[in-house]
């Protein structure tokens, strides 16, 4: 049981020096430096809080999803935007499409992915 207290208190005390790290400004070999720490030492613990932030985030963040459209046969250009459609894929990609839509087309495009 104190080896686990002792172990969560130096990857506290770790993580709170890689947080030091990222809001110092320094490159990762100066901030080792500074500290008077082995930069290899510093890498690992970079690795283990970059892993642990990711695992977080992932329980945190819903999956992107595509969402189901059902658009009117009647839909036309939006006056202000001049566009009746825009698609914005995962990858930050967005695709503007104005006009009558080919809703057959559409759905090929919604569909799309960058892999």
């Amino acid at each position: 049981m104190k080896e686990k207290t002792l172990r969560h208190q130096k990857n506290e005390k770790m993580f709170a020096l890689i947080e030091d790290y990222f809001s110092s400004g320094l490159t990762q070999k100066s901030f080792c430096q500074r500290e008077s720490i082995a930069y290899s030492t510093f890498a690992w613990w970079l690795r283990k809080y970059r892993q642990s932030r990711s695992v977080t985030d992932q329980k945190e963040k819903p999956a992107r999803r595509f969402i189901p459209i059902h658009p009117s046969s009647s839909q036309s250009s939006s006056p202000a935007s001049g566009y009746s459609c825009a698609i914005e894929y995962p990858n930050g990609v967005t695709l503007r499409l104005g006009g009558k839509l080919d809703f057959e087309f559409l759905n090929h495009l919604i569909q799309l992915r960058s892999d």
